[in-house]
């Protein structure tokens, strides 16, 4: 691998360990008596706040875009970034916390999928087998009983897959960005169409109300949004760069290791066997994906 893709890959190993602190985001921003889309739509303003402000205070010119890229932004800010936060709101209090994380993670099985017929990436036996064994370890990560406990329904059936849907196409609308705009252009603009489609869902007077019932915990909600929000998605774009779509999308998987971790750490929640078993399998197949491949020996006739 060259210093490029290991940058990349590393951008996206540092975006899902963030990404992983989104339920200590959530959890404070939540302070505020904030519903979930509600609770979305302070990341998403707090992530395009940030990005507007860096880009006026350092270079405007980044803020410039061709009219026939809208549809990209669309894509990007609609269709997956609005998406996938309205469906796994959706997804959170129809099922279980344990299922709507399933459902969100067979996003990469979308990603091999789509990248494979529209980037022609391959399709090769390595990424196949750390593809199961991500997927096997998100299951073991989250809890073994979920299919147990839960009572899976056609309506959280379908905002979990619509979940994981707008997880996927953020991955393959940035891959086509990221080619034409630098990073902070992406991640601006696909935040401004995400807010503009969400502020109508949000009951924006109501939520400017609970803002302002409590001003003391403000700063540290911008903070925490601006780490597990804007930071992050602005490291994934960066690393969509130079490395595969669908490898990306199998290491960040991290995420589902790092949330039960940071659940660890600063809630107490207990990591039984099953779920460090789990952790390990993301870590290996995260391993196995970037292993070398073996150079094939060609001989001379």
């Amino acid at each position: 691998m060259n210093r490029k893709v290991v940058f990349s890959y590393g951008c996206i190993l540092i975006a899902a360990a963030l990404w992983g602190g989104i339920g200590i985001s959530v959890r404070y921003i939540s302070g505020f008596g904030l519903t979930s889309i509600q609770s979305a739509c302070v990341r998403i303003f707090v992530t395009t706040l940030c990005l507007f402000l860096y880009l006026v205070c350092t270079d405007r010119t980044k803020l410039k875009i061709h009219l026939c890229d809208l549809k990209y932004y669309f894509g990007s800010g609609i269709l997956s970034i609005l998406l996938n936060n309205v469906c796994y709101a959706v997804s959170v209090r129809v099922n279980s916390l344990s299922m709507a994380a399933i459902l969100l993670y067979t996003s990469p099985f979308i990603v091999v999928v789509f990248a494979h017929f529209v980037f022609r990436e391959k399709m090769t036996v390595k990424k196949t087998t750390a593809l199961l064994i991500c997927f096997i370890g998100c299951i073991f990560t989250v809890g073994l009983g979920v299919f147990v406990e839960s009572a899976l329904t056609p309506a959280g059936l379908l905002a979990g897959f619509g979940s994981a849907l707008g997880y996927a196409l953020y991955n393959l609308f940035t891959k086509v960005l990221v080619r034409k705009y630098h990073t902070f252009t992406v991640t601006f603009y696909t935040f401004l169409f995400a807010f503009v489609g969400i502020i109508f869902l949000a009951s924006p007077l109501e939520l400017l109300g609970k803002v302002v019932t409590a001003p003391e915990r403000v700063p540290l909600a911008v903070l925490s949004a601006a780490l597990t929000s804007a930071l992050p998605y602005l490291l994934f774009a960066a690393g969509l760069r130079y490395a595969e779509s669908s490898k990306a999308s199998i290491v960040a998987t991290v995420e589902v290791a790092a949330s039960s971790i940071f659940g660890f750490m600063f809630y107490g929640e207990k990591l039984k066997s099953a779920n460090i078993i789990g952790i390990l399998m993301i870590i290996a197949a995260v391993v196995t994906l970037n292993l070398p491949e073996r150079q094939k020996k060609v001989k001379k006739s």
